[in-house]
């Protein structure tokens, strides 16, 4: 159970439905609303309680955002915003950043775990957190966005590449946070679950939303659900077989037809395990994992295995939903691509993943294909997320990917490499230092330290004095998590924020007061 303190959900939570004079009116991207909002780095519910451990960026806001459905009708989409302390400009970098949201349930929507409070974090979104925290640190805006849609569409590519990208235009008209939309540097990453959204805007960007390309400096995804059916024939039986389920779950949340089968086929069983993935409150990743490890998703059915899969109303979502199918445009993007595999893995199938790389530079894409022989699914997230980072670094720093057609790679580790290991090696400092709520930007440097202060100046530091600084203080978790004692904004709830109508908030920076007994990072 979520405690009484929690933020309101996404299925309850007005901020998440626009108006139906909104959406009669609005473009793909247009701002409909927006608020500040409070995020965690990890916000966790144990014993009926509530833990967070604070995110301590320079602000975030939620932005609901005009959309399409997957018939092309008015829909809308929320992605979150999270500026870092001393953002780097001119340009602006922005990483749009999808998570592995795998679920059936809209209150497992990133927005909303991410905010401080909602108690539904996991183990694999705190490993998405402190790796996207690096990226914070070196002063990159950070967008996540609920690439499931307003009904929780896992596992339908084209609704979470519509989302991803209205998501990615609507930052762009975010006057609060982007200053000069022509001139920000876009990338795109995901891996897993968000590989399957980011892989999937990226095929779609060239035809659905042109206009960024120019914008757009590259895009880096790992472990990318390639084709439906045989990603959950493989989790089938498996620890993960609770994200199968899910799979069908949400493929039925999108498409009326394929709902009416799977009712109709399920056991009562499978009607209780249906209702209760999708809830509310429906089960998260780990909760959908836990609920059917090691058991045959298709027991919860009528019918065998392949008389379910290859019905009508199932066969013919699934097929739609092959990443670079049938159904890809001939259009690639022309900006540069780096897809990263484990060679053993054991969420995805790894031949998928060739052979819609072989398809896509076959179309002319510029592709940097690496596949990694040590470790599998789960482990790549960390030993090949630095690499991929680093290589986004180039990107955002305009050096050239050096691909003029597409380039294989085979290594046992890419986190072998000089680039990949200063990557780890910023990822742990910066976990170190935000573990004592230490403030996410470029004020600590890996090399030159430097500290930023309230007043813009900047002062140099020894490396010795990190341990001092660290020492000479100790960030004191809230009591109430609805509350934030480093924020210098007002506790911002995730439901009463105002407002105007053209999306912009109103509240401001209250004034604070500096002191030289708190930790150097506190000084703000």
């Amino acid at each position: 159970m979520l405690d009484k303190r929690a933020p309101t959900t996404p299925s309850a939570d007005p901020f998440y439905k626009p108006s139906a004079a909104q959406l009669a009116s609005c473009a793909p991207g247009d701002v409909l609303n927006s608020r500040k909002v409070e995020v965690a780095f990890w916000s966790q519910t144990n014993f009926g309680q509530i833990q967070d451990f604070n995110q301590n960026v320079q602000a975030a806001y939620q932005i609901l955002a005009c959309s399409r459905d997957i018939n092309g009708q008015p829909s809308s989409t929320v992605t979150t915003v999270m500026v870092p302390y001393n953002a780097k400009s001119s340009p602006q970098r922005l990483l749009v950043f999808q998570s592995a949201e795998n679920s059936a349930s809209r209150d497992c929507a990133i927005s909303y775990k991410l905010l401080k409070g909602s108690g539904r974090g996991d183990y694999d979104f705190a490993i998405e957190q402190i790796l996207i925290n690096r990226e914070l640190s070196q002063g990159i805006i950070v967008a996540w966005t609920d690439h499931e849609g307003p009904d929780a569409g896992f596992s339908v590519g084209k609704l979470a590449a519509q989302a991803v990208l209205d998501g990615t235009r609507s930052v762009l008209k975010f006057g609060t946070v982007i200053k000069n939309p022509s001139s920000v540097r876009i990338a795109f990453f995901g891996y897993s679950g968000g590989a399957l959204a980011t892989g999937w805007a990226v095929q779609e960007q060239p035809v659905y939303a042109p206009e960024l390309s120019s914008r757009i400096v590259g895009a880096t995804y790992g472990g990318p659900p390639i084709n439906p059916k045989n990603t959950f024939l493989l989790l089938n039986k498996g620890q993960a077989a609770g994200v199968a389920f899910a799979g069908l779950a949400g493929v039925g949340n999108i498409y009326p037809d394929t709902n009416a089968y799977l009712l109709e086929q399920a056991t009562d069983a499978g009607k209780s395990q249906l209702a209760a993935f999708r809830g509310p409150p429906g089960y998260c990743l780990v909760e959908a994992v836990n609920a059917l490890q090691f058991q045959d998703v298709f027991s919860m059915f009528k019918s065998p295995q392949d008389v379910v899969l290859n019905a009508a109303p199932i066969k013919s979502v699934l097929d739609a939903g092959i990443l670079g199918g049938s159904n890809a445009p001939s259009t690639v993007p022309s900006w540069p691509v780096r897809i990263f595999q484990a060679n053993i893995d054991e969420i995805v199938v790894t031949g998928d993943v060739d052979n819609y790389v072989n398809g896509f530079c076959d179309k002319g894409a510029k592709v940097l294909y690496v596949k990694e022989y040590v470790g599998e699914h789960q482990s790549l997230s960390i030993t090949g997320t630095p690499a991929a980072l680093a290589w986004l670094d180039d990107r955002f720093n305009g050096v050239d990917a050096g691909l003029n057609g597409c380039k294989r790679e085979n290594t046992a580790s890419t986190l072998i490499s000089l680039q990949a290991y200063s990557v780890f090696g910023q990822t742990l400092l910066n976990q170190l230092l935000a573990i004592y709520n230490a403030p996410l930007g470029p004020v600590l440097s890996f090399g030159e330290k430097r500290v930023a202060t309230q007043g813009g100046s900047v002062t140099s530091l020894n490396r010795n004095s990190i341990l001092d600084l660290i020492n000479s203080g100790r960030a004191t978790p809230s009591k109430n998590p609805t509350s934030s004692g480093n924020s210098t904004e007002p506790a911002a709830s995730s439901s009463n924020n105002s407002t105007s109508s053209d999306g912009q908030t109103q509240s401001k920076a209250s004034s604070t007061t500096k002191t030289t007994k708190k930790p150097f990072w506190q000084i703000w």
